[in-house]
Formats: structure tokens, C-alpha cells, sequence
């Protein structure tokens, strides 16, 4: 149990499976990893798939020389469990069977946290946590607690406090037809000046979800190749550490976009990513683990 939920998946397992070719007689997906510069094929089955969307114990404080599982193996699994289905259901255009508001709750804090979770998040504001004493000590309850539990604690408290207010949701399906959408390790565009806001779900969809003004609202829209390029494009400005597509030409279309001077002005603007402390110190806390 010590060594359990140790790889953790920034991106679900159910999306990227939606990149999957088969080579060969190999499956895997087309991966452009952006530090390296370099193409390689990932495989996408047997006993680590998808190895360059994992992270060991991204989601797993230690606390108290203890490994803390319960964010990754419960709070995270049900939203993921959640959002498989969802993503099942909307890449063929099927009606959605998720009316439960429980499992509605959980959806919306999927979605938004697909907004947070990655590792280059992650990390960056532990650096910035770290390199500013002010700010470490305004979100920090004790100074023993980690830098990486604070993080965490954010997150969890930033992802419900945005679905509060967000909260029913009205969801618009981007079908790209016979265009695809491609994938990166932040697949979701936000920009708090527009009230609407995209995640990119499968090869064939992206999701533009928003406040809705009564109950859960849905319809599904075919995109045109000028909405699925220009998604496509912030999706690459969007990546930091890779990015996918199931045909080595679309990848080689976008993989130039992230050799750019203008994503390298993106990255060195980004000096740090948003943090919310008062819900630190007043939210949810990952507890101490048992025994």
C-alpha cells in the first residue's frame, strides 16, 4: 500500500486514448516531447501507457513521512470515473445520461481542474511559493506544512470554489468532423475576461462550457477546420511539455508553433500562474494518512 497510486496521470487516461494509432502491430500515440525537441512514439498499453503524461506522486504529499494517496486515489479517481463517461458518450454525439447532481458536481470540477492539474503548474508555483517568504507565509498554516501539500490544498479549494460559481453549466460540443483536434499537457484555454471556457476532449471534440442561466444545458455543433486550426494553435501556445496527434503531419503542423518567438514570449510572460491563498488557509485540508 506504501507504494500505491505512485504514477499519476495529469491527463485521464480515457482522453489520450483517443490519440491511440496502432504502428506496426504497436499502439501508441504520437508524441512531440518540447524540452527534448524529439518525436517519439509512446506506447499506450501495458504497464505504463502514456509515460510522458506521468508524474510519481504529483498528487501525493508527504506528510508526516507519509505518502498521502487520498487526493489521487479518491478525490481524483471519482471525477475521472466521472468524466470517462461523459467523454464516451459526447464523442459520438450520444445524448448525455449524467443528470445526477452529484455526478454533475463532479464533472464541472473535472473539467475545471484539467484547468490546474498539470505538472508544469504544479510545479511553477511551488518555485514561486518558495522563492517569495511573504507569500509562503500568507498561505501556509504552519511552517512545517510542505510547499507541495499548500499546492495541492489550492488546487482542491480553487477547483470547488470555481465550480460554485460556475455551477449548472451549459456545455457546447465542438465536433471537428474530418478535421481532429490535437493535445497538449494543458488542454484547456481559459481567459478570466471571457465568460467561456475550452478543453480540448478527444481527437474529435472540444467542449466550450460556461455558467448556464438555469439547469444543464447541452447541444453539440460541427466545427469548422477554421475553429479546429485555431483551437489547435492555442492548444500549442497552451503546451509547456508535449504535445499529441494522431497524424505525424498535423503534430509537425503544430510542433512549429511551440519553436516559435511567439510561444517563447508566452512562456517568459507566464512568471507565475494563479493562486488563490485565502482558500488555502480556510478550505479543504489533505488529511494526515492513517497507521
Amino acid at each position: 500500500m506504501a507504494e500505491s497510486h505512485k504514477k499519476n496521470h495529469y491527463i485521464p487516461k480515457a482522453m489520450l486514448k483517443h490519440w491511440e494509432v496502432c504502428v506496426r502491430g504497436r499502439y501508441g500515440v504520437h508524441v512531440h516531447t518540447i524540452a527534448e525537441d524529439r518525436r517519439a512514439f509512446a506506447s499506450s498499453r501495458g504497464r505504463i501507457p502514456y509515460p510522458f503524461a506521468i508524474a510519481e506522486d504529483l498528487y501525493v504529499p508527504n506528510i508526516a513521512g507519509k505518502r498521502a494517496t487520498v487526493m489521487e486515489g479518491g478525490w481524483l479517481a471519482e471525477m475521472e470515473r466521472v468524466l470517462a463517461h461523459f467523454i464516451h458518450q459526447v464523442h459520438v454525439k450520444a445524448p448525455l445520461s449524467t443528470r445526477d447532481p452529484q455526478n454533475l458536481s463532479k464533472l464541472s470540477m473535472a473539467l475545471i481542474g484539467l484547468e490546474q492539474r498539470s505538472r508544469y503548474n504544479i510545479q511553477k508555483i511551488v518555485a514561486f511559493i518558495e522563492q517569495e517568504p511573504a507569500l509562503r507565509a500568507q498561505v501556509a498554516i504552519s511552517s512545517e506544512r510542505s510547499t507541495h501539500r499548500i499546492v495541492l490544498e489550492n488546487l482542491i479549494n480553487y477547483v470547488t470554489e470555481l465550480h460554485g460559481r460556475l455551477a449548472p453549466m451549459e456545455f457546447t460540443f465542438e465536433h471537428a468532423g474530418e478535421s481532429e483536434f490535437i493535445i497538449g499537457d494543458r488542454p484547456s484555454i481559459t481567459d478570466e475576461r471571457m465568460a467561456e471556457r475550452i478543453a480540448v476532449l478527444t481527437n474529435k471534440v472540444a467542449v466550450v462550457y460556461t455558467q448556464s442561466q438555469r439547469e444543464l444545458r447541452y447541444r453539440y455543433l460541427d466545427a469548422n477546420e477554421a475553429l479546429v486550426a485555431s483551437i489547435n494553435h492555442e492548444m500549442a501556445m497552451n503546451a509547456r511539455e508535449w504535445l499529441v496527434a494522431r497524424d505525424p503531419n498535423l503534430l509537425d503542423r503544430y510542433v512549429a508553433v511551440v519553436r516559435s518567438d511567439q510561444w517563447r514570449q508566452r512562456v517568459a510572460r507566464e512568471r507565475r500562474l494563479a493562486i488563490q491563498p485565502q482558500f488555502v488557509r480556510f478550505g479543504w485540508r489533505i488529511p494526515e494518512p492513517e497507521g
